[in-house]
């Protein structure tokens, strides 16, 4: 619930109204932010979290936001992504180039910043970026669970204006489901495998990147378990100082060398064919490594050729 702010300190709302109508005649009929602002420029209180937190809006699941729509989210919060700043009006956090603020006159500018990190519930995750009421305070969030008021954003980011945390009885369970929605991702790297049991790490760190999984990646390969091997592959089995070498890494050098004397005697081919041959003779290394592999490039026009 909203606190009251005018109770908790002590305000009439005559003396805020009489003092707003000169400097916030806009902000007339919104009695909290009033006060909010009453304290902050007259009474020079630090406010708290809990003073600026407005909880209001119906309880959403994150594969049910809409942009525009003012929503409560509640959510495991994952890793930082992202941190920004720049120079603000103390009191509205309005981005400024002087020390004039168009809303609240002159000002002693303060560094403002945006932190964007990745929440999750048990419908799917998204990155919420909690502006600088809440990110000036550079207080971590990660490992949180939180009601989250905000607006999803043209950019697809949730845009969060007020937090809370969660009562007992419902971060427990918030924080079950996000132990079920890591294991999902662990499982669908463990897929992967059972379709390539070579990869590059390289290649991995693309595809999740892509894919905005919240766990880590190498937290992801220690759970599966995936090892790391010196020449930058990831696989199953791991790698010994007296063992031979895999059978997979042999599959893939007779695949390169297959493939290059191919391009030896077409030093320039349509890709297009060569996915054909690439499908006829079942091979299992991904084409596009296998070209890199071979020493070769795919031009603007489609066509495979061996880098000179």
């Amino acid at each position: 619930m909203p606190v009251d702010l005018y109770q908790k300190y002590g305000l009439s709302e005559k003396e805020v109204t009489e003092w707003a109508k000169t400097k916030y005649p806009q902000f007339l009929k919104n009695k909290t932010v009033l006060a909010q602002l009453y304290l902050k420029q007259v009474r020079k209180v630090q406010l708290t979290d809990e003073d600026i937190a407005i909880m209001r809006g119906p309880v959403k699941k994150i594969n049910e936001l809409k942009p525009g729509q003012w929503v409560i989210i509640e959510a495991v919060v994952g890793p930082k992504l992202r941190e920004n700043s720049y120079n603000g009006c103390p009191i509205c956090f309005k981005k400024l180039e002087g020390e004039f603020c168009e809303i609240c006159g002159k000002v002693e500018p303060i560094v403002c910043w945006f932190d964007s990190y990745v929440v999750g519930d048990n419908t799917g995750d998204i990155i919420a970026t909690f502006g600088p009421k809440l990110a000036n305070s550079r207080k971590s969030f990660e490992g949180t669970v939180l009601r989250l008021r905000g607006v999803l954003g043209d950019q697809g980011e949730f845009l969060v204006n007020a937090i809370e945390p969660l009562e007992e009885g419902r971060k427990e369970l918030v924080e079950k489901k996000a132990e079920v929605d890591a294991q999902a991702e662990v499982n669908l790297v463990k897929e992967i495998f059972e379709k390539f049991p070579v990869l590059r790490y390289e290649d991995l760190q693309k595809w999740h990147s892509s894919r905005g999984l919240s766990t880590n990646l190498d937290e992801l390969l220690a759970k599966a378990p995936l090892f790391k091997w010196p020449d930058g592959t990831v696989r199953k089995e791991a790698p010994t100082s007296t063992s031979p070498v895999a059978p997979q890494l042999l599959l893939i050098q007779e695949e390169v060398e297959k493939m290059k004397k191919v391009l030896e005697m077409f030093p320039e081919v349509d890709l297009d064919s060569l996915k054909i041959y690439y499908t006829q003779e079942k091979f299992k290394t991904p084409l596009e490594a296998l070209l890199k592999a071979a020493g070769c490039v795919i031009d603007d026009k489609g066509k495979v050729r061996k880098v000179s």
